[in-house]
């Protein structure tokens, strides 16, 4: 069994499990980093089970950001023969034999045509979107039968994004952050490395919201 049929077939963070809306948005995962990697397994998922009937888009605040964030680390998980890069400056990419398009969010707002049909959007750091660009894609994906997951890395502070997640009847939401025990906190860095990097071990919990 290959690395990805391994994961297509176990992944069970919470949020892989439970985003089966139309809009799953996962945000507040600053310092919760193994989030990521449920986040790169999830998008290889969807990638997977898509049926070529409509565009697959990953959108974030540049090209670059995208494949820095997402792709980069995507190519380390799965490696290139299942994630590859076809053209950096025309945004285009190959997971698991299909074709990913690469959108900045000012791409988004110039050209609505390019958002035409979609089965399956993924999108970077949408706490750092404009409420122009987000209601576009947000018009486009509703007149289609596409689904969305977004990451936000800190706290939504953004009052149009808030209402969306507060009034949108097709969304999943989780939040999550790490929560360190009082001793823990107080403790000096030079601590924490040795209880990281010795046989010690220690737990550390995960505050979530959904």
């Amino acid at each position: 069994m290959s690395k990805f049929d391994s994961v297509h077939n176990n992944y069970k963070g919470s949020f892989s499990r439970n985003a089966n809306k139309k809009w799953n948005i996962k945000y507040d995962t600053s310092r919760s980093g193994k989030i990521y990697s449920e986040l790169y397994e999830l998008i290889a998922c969807r990638v997977s089970k898509s049926t070529g009937n409509g565009q697959i888009l990953i959108i974030g605040e540049s090209k670059q950001s995208v494949i820095e964030n997402v792709i980069y680390p995507m190519i380390r998980m799965f490696s290139t023969d299942s994630v590859s890069i076809i053209s950096e400056d025309k945004g285009t990419v190959n997971i698991l034999d299909k074709l990913v398009r690469i959108l900045s969010i000012d791409e988004v707002s110039e050209s609505s045509t390019m958002l035409n049909d979609l089965e399956y959007v993924y999108g970077d750091g949408i706490c750092d979107w404009n409420e122009q660009s987000f209601n576009i894609l947000r018009n486009s994906l509703n007149n289609s039968n596409g689904i969305f997951d977004g990451v936000c890395f800190s706290i939504i502070n953004k009052p149009w994004l808030i209402e969306f997640i507060d009034t949108e009847p097709d969304l999943y939401a989780e939040s999550c952050t790490i929560y360190d025990s009082s001793v823990l906190n107080k403790a000096n860095p030079a601590t924490r490395r040795n209880l990281s990097f010795t046989n010690n071990e220690y737990y550390r919990y995960i505050m979530g919201d959904w």
